[in-house]
Order: C-alpha cells, then structure tokens, then sequence
C-alpha cells in the first residue's frame, strides 16, 4: 500500500521533484561503487581494468579481446565477430543508448548541488565521471 501511494505520489509530481527523488533514490549506491572501486587501496590491491561505455561502443571488438585478456582468455578478433554475430542472429543486446552530458539536459542547478553533495560524502570526486565540477558546491 505504501509502495503504491509513494508511486503515485512519483507520477504526479513534476520533473524537477521526480529527478530529485532519483537522484536521492539511485545516485548514493552508483557513487559509492563508483568511490570504492577507484579507491587508492583497491587500486593497487587489484590492479583493475576499466573500460568506458565509450570505449565498448566504439571499438567492442578491440575492447572485448582486452577484457578478455585481463582476465587471461585469449580471444581472436575473428571469434569475437562471430559472437558478435551469433549475438545479432537472436535478436541482439537491448543496451541503453549512452551520451555524454545527456544529465545536464534534464538536471538543473539544484540537481547538481544535490549530486555535489552525495558525491563529497562518499568521496567520488572524478568531475569526469560526474559530469559536474566539483568546485560549485552550495555554502
């Protein structure tokens, strides 16, 4: 019942309440991960490998044979193109068409105070992952 009165109350508010609802509802878990796993420590522990939504879309061949190589798979570009392949043949991947800067189309100056402030809190300060500088945070 309260799930349903919260959804409605969601659906009748305008965009501006409905972004700040997502923002306190999503941005904490995204930027917590975000802070943890580009954590100093974890860094040199791990040695991770980051790849870019970017990165995939635009060479996902070349960047398939290096996740694969990371994790000590060798994968020819010609097996991957077949994935590839196989992949489209059933009906392809449903992937989320990703655009740098498409947050600031929708989230005004309070939104990214907002956004500011939660990212401080868990120390997830990358002004390029943000998309927002870190140096106009509210008083």
């Amino acid at each position: 019942m309260l799930a349903s009165a919260a959804m409605h109350h969601f659906l009748r508010s305008d965009l501006e309440e409905q972004m700040h609802v997502v923002i306190d509802l999503f941005s904490p878990m995204m930027l917590n991960f975000r802070a943890g796993w580009y954590s100093e420590e974890l860094v040199k522990k791990l040695n991770p490998t980051y790849l870019t939504f970017e990165e995939m879309i635009e060479d996902d061949v070349n960047m398939m044979i290096r996740a694969c190589k990371e994790i000590g798979v060798e994968i020819s570009a010609e097996k991957v193109e077949c994935i590839r392949y196989q992949i489209q043949v059933a009906g392809g991947i449903n992937l989320n068409k990703g655009k740098s800067g498409r947050g600031r189309e929708v989230l005004n100056s309070s939104h990214m105070d907002r956004l500011r402030i939660l990212a401080k809190r868990v120390g997830c300060l990358d002004e390029e992952f943000l998309g927002i500088s870190m140096l106009h945070t509210p008083g």
